[in-house]
């Protein structure tokens, strides 16, 4: 890979990885174009901003817990363990567990410390 400009190698690695991603939907050209004009969208809408990408574990975990958590509001424990075939512990455990990610993924670790830079 040739030398980039400081700055570009998130611009440049978002373009590959969609371009990836799609590859097997579409021929190699339209894909890498499809990329970089998601990049140069994202850098137009996002550039001057210090970023932080979460690790995005939420999204990964099961349709069904996200479908209760976005379902729950603070005191309808047993009405969605009927409507999900499931315990009433189980959906405080579901519960507890999705608010626990969703924090970390807007947050963070507060308490990790980091390396100087």
């Amino acid at each position: 890979m040739a030398a980039e400009k400081p700055g570009t190698e998130l611009l440049t690695d978002l373009a590959d990885r969609i371009s990836q991603a799609i590859v097997h939907h579409l021929d190699a050209e339209h894909a890498a174009q499809i990329g970089e004009s998601i990049a140069c969208a994202m850098a137009e809408h996002w550039g001057g901003q210090l970023i932080y990408f979460p690790k995005g574990k939420f999204l990964f975990l099961s349709k069904r817990d996200r479908q209760i958590y976005a379902e729950f509001t603070g005191h309808n424990h047993k009405e969605l363990a009927r409507r999900h075939n499931v315990s009433e512990q189980h959906i405080y455990r579901i519960v507890k567990a999705m608010h626990r990610q969703d924090l970390d993924d807007r947050h963070g670790d507060l308490f990790t410390e980091t390396d100087p830079v």
